[in-house]
C-alpha cells in the first residue's frame, strides 16, 4: 500500500518484529503511529487512547512480534492521508534513522475507472484490472466482449470474476478469446464493454488521465495469436 485508494474505514494492520527472544514487546510504546491528513502540513501522533486503534503485544518468546489495527470509527474524507511509524525494542533501539512512511487515499463516492485487460494485445489468456472506489462493492458487474460490428460474443458476471475489494482489482478470471460456447475467436480487434450497478443505481466511470483507452465504459482488446 503506498499511493493505493482504500475504503473511507480502511482496517491497516502494522507489525514489528524483533530476534529478541528475552524481551518480548508487549507495550504499546515500541509503535508510535502518526497521521497527516489532507490539507495538514504536519502530522499528528494517534492515540492509543482514541477509538480505532488497538495494540496486540507478542505472546510467545518464538515469535516476538507484537502488531497495532487501525480501523477508524468513522469514514475518513477525501484526499491522500500518509500513515508514519516508528518502531523500537526494549532497549530503546529505532527499528530505522527515519520514520516508515506510506500514503493512501480515500474517495467516498462509489465509482469504477482504469479498467484495462492485461495484457493487451494478448495471444492465449488475459485478464481484466480495474479500481473501484467508495465504501461497498457494487452489486452487479457486467462485462460483454463484442466484435467491430457490435455482436456480443462473450458475456462475463460478477460472479466470475473472483474476490473483490475497494483500490485496485485483478480478476481471477481469465479469457482465453473464446465465445460464449466455448469455440475460439478469430485474431482482430474486440471491444469490451462494462456495466456496474450499486442498490440498483449504475455506478459512474470516474474520469482520469489514465482512461484515455476506456472512455464511457467501453475500451478495446486486440487478440494475437
Amino acid at each position: 500500500m503506498n499511493g493505493d485508494i482504500v475504503e473511507p474505514q480502511p482496517e491497516i494492520r502494522i507489525t514489528a518484529k524483533d530476534e529478541n527472544q528475552f524481551y518480548l514487546l508487549q507495550d504499546t510504546s515500541h509503535i508510535d503511529i502518526y497521521m497527516k491528513k489532507p490539507g495538514q502540513s504536519d502530522k499528528q501522533r494517534l492515540s492509543y487512547q482514541s477509538n480505532g486503534v488497538e495494540f496486540h503485544g507478542a505472546q510467545s518468546k518464538k515469535k516476538n512480534e507484537a502488531y497495532v489495527i487501525y480501523k477508524p470509527q468513522q469514514q475518513l474524507k477525501d484526499g491522500m492521508y500518509e500513515l508514519s511509524v516508528q518502531a523500537t525494542d526494549e532497549s530503546g533501539n529505532k527499528a530505522g534513522d527515519q520514520l516508515y512512511k506510506k500514503k493512501f487515499e480515500v474517495i467516498n463516492k462509489s465509482s469504477i475507472t482504469h479498467f484495462y485487460p492485461y495484457p493487451n494485445p494478448f495471444t492465449s489468456r488475459m485478464r481484466f484490472v480495474f479500481t473501484l472506489t467508495g465504501s461497498e462493492i457494487p452489486d452487479k458487474i457486467n462485462i460483454q466482449i463484442l466484435t467491430i460490428k457490435g455482436k456480443v460474443i462473450r458475456e462475463i458476471t460478477k460472479e466470475e470474476l473472483g474476490p473483490l475489494n475497494i483500490g485496485v482489482n485483478k480478476t481471477d478470471y481469465v479469457w482465453h478469446g473464446k465465445d460464449d460456447y466455448g469455440d475460439p475467436v478469430g485474431n482482430g480487434v474486440y471491444f469490451y464493454r462494462v456495466k456496474s450497478y450499486l442498490n440498483g443505481e449504475s455506478i459512474e466511470q470516474r474520469e482520469t488521465a489514465g482512461d484515455k483507452f476506456f472512455e464511457n465504459n467501453i475500451g478495446k482488446i486486440y487478440l494475437m495469436r
